[in-house]
């Protein structure tokens, strides 16, 4: 047994910044995972999004969005996905 599991059971994590499956976001989010929390994580823009896919897709995310930090909007509208889910 993971010693981390059931830590987060219950919660949510969002995970930003994934770049490839050796990235401290990626580490981050696998910890997320292994302690019980339901994932959302996202990918800054549609080339980035088959990376950041391939790299989580084992973590089996309950959401999987776009998220462009600079974009007027979009960081309140993940956080709407989120609590909507």
């Amino acid at each position: 047994m993971h010693p981390l599991t059931g830590l987060l059971a219950g919660k949510v994590g969002l995970v930003v910044g994934i770049a490839n499956s050796q990235s401290i976001a990626a580490g981050c989010a696998d910890a997320f995972r292994n302690a019980g929390a339901q994932l959302a994580i996202t990918y800054p823009n549609e080339r980035s999004k088959p990376f950041v896919e391939a790299a989580s897709k084992h973590l089996e995310p309950t959401l999987f969005v776009p998220l462009d930090v600079e974009a007027a909007g979009e960081r309140e509208a993940v956080f709407d996905q989120i609590k909507a889910t």
